[in-house]
């Protein structure tokens, strides 16, 4: 068993003792204008072509906030973070990204996820020094650029992301939080960075997204912002979600992550 289903294996065994309030359903919202289908869609399948690239705020030091152009279609706001020099580095896991987004699917519906479509692709490096004339090639002899791109929530904030007395009177954000708590304990969320959980400027629906999930599974804490979102600081969670982990089985886990993405190399 690898490294990523280990760890969730574990925290599978220990969030289904929670504490759990009962959950009703709501309408789909994908954190976007678009399904989350047809995000994913342009994340893995569609050609790339980024434009207006400039540094993110959050995401790592590398991370560039960029438009995805579509063709005829309204481009797609996305965050892009190049993998590091040999595809993995203490903060920086492609793998584990993508991992994270298909971890929630396990027990969350769409309208209910806590982590943005995420993808792993990659390009020649001309085509990527385009918008990010930095890059490197991600491994030797190649030359490529591996790099992850996630939709971007732009209208969402890291201010406000924890309330407790909004949580004892909103029943929306305590479901929308309990719904992030049970993620980030899953996969053992091990970076509390302010930016790297936020939520959404709706207060109707107030969302909460964690965007940032390298430093998660078995990868050692940040030392310096540690790991709050391992802990649950409620006495409460929402039943819907504990009761699908209760059917999550370690098959099931293993079909989700045994591959998260796979490449080769061509024309060396």
């Amino acid at each position: 068993m690898n490294n990523i289903t280990t760890s969730l294996a574990r925290g599978l065994c220990l969030i289904l003792l929670a504490c759990v309030f009962p959950s009703a359903t709501f309408a789909q919202d994908a954190g976007g204008v678009l399904p989350v289908e047809d995000i994913e869609h342009a994340l893995w399948h569609e050609p790339i072509t980024i434009i207006q690239a400039e540094p993110a705020q959050a995401g790592g030091d590398d991370t560039q906030a960029a438009l995805l152009q579509r063709g005829e279609a309204p481009p797609l706001r996305v965050k892009v973070r190049p993998a590091p020099r040999g595809g993995e580095a203490f903060g920086n896991q492609p793998r584990y990204e993508v991992a994270a987004y298909q971890v929630q699917k396990l027990f969350l519906d769409p309208a209910q996820y806590v982590v943005p479509p995420t993808a792993v692709r990659c390009l020649p490096l001309d085509a990527y020094q385009a918008f990010d004339p930095f890059g490197e090639p991600t491994f030797a002899n190649t030359a490529s650029v591996l790099f992850v791109l996630q939709h971007h929530l732009a209208a969402a904030s890291a201010d406000k992301l924890f309330d407790q007395d909004r949580f004892k009177k909103d029943p929306m954000y305590a479901r929308h939080l309990g719904h992030l708590l049970v993620f980030t304990y899953l996969i053992k969320h091990n970076n509390s960075n302010r930016d790297n959980t936020i939520i959404s400027g709706d207060p109707a629906d107030p969302r909460l997204f964690s965007v940032e999930n390298s430093t998660a599974f078995d990868a050692p804490a940040a030392s310096r912002h540690g790991h709050a979102w391992r802990r649950f600081p409620v006495t409460r969670l929402p039943a819907e979600p504990i009761d699908r982990l209760r059917s999550v089985t370690l098959d099931a886990v293993r079909e989700a992550l045994a591959v998260i993405v796979q490449f080769r190399v061509e024309d060396v």
